[in-house]
């Protein structure tokens, strides 16, 4: 970790701060919003890779058709061809859900929490 991921770090605690959260719930919010752009960039990556996202969807429908009925939560969800979709509406749901989260912690609403973005 250098001084850049450090910086990136101290400017997200700061903010988080402000919505009044303690140092150990601050991390956590930290941690879990990391988590999120992190996981979204990598899906980003897998997808720019692809010759398409629609590409990518069929490859993975063929890896789960030779699994039998391994796994049947995956297959509803790719049925429905979300995967081919703007990976940023998940993002975006992802986000509010956890600033949903922080708002609530602390007795307050999704404005207040979206008022850190």
């Amino acid at each position: 970790m250098g001084p850049n991921e450090l910086s990136w770090m101290e400017a997200a605690l700061a903010v988080l701060a402000k919505a009044g959260l303690s140092p150990k719930e601050r991390y956590h919010a930290f941690l879990a919003i990391i988590g999120l752009v992190r996981g979204h960039a990598t899906f980003e990556q897998i997808k720019n890779h692809s010759e398409s996202p629609r590409k990518w969807a069929r490859e993975l429908a063929d890896l789960l058709r030779s699994g039998g009925n391994t796994y049947p939560a995956l297959r509803e969800v790719l049925a429905t061809g979300v995967v081919t979709g703007d990976s940023d509406d998940a993002f975006e749901y992802g986000l509010d859900c956890i600033l949903d989260e922080i708002g609530a912690g602390k007795g307050g609403s999704r404005a207040k929490a979206r008022r850190l973005r």
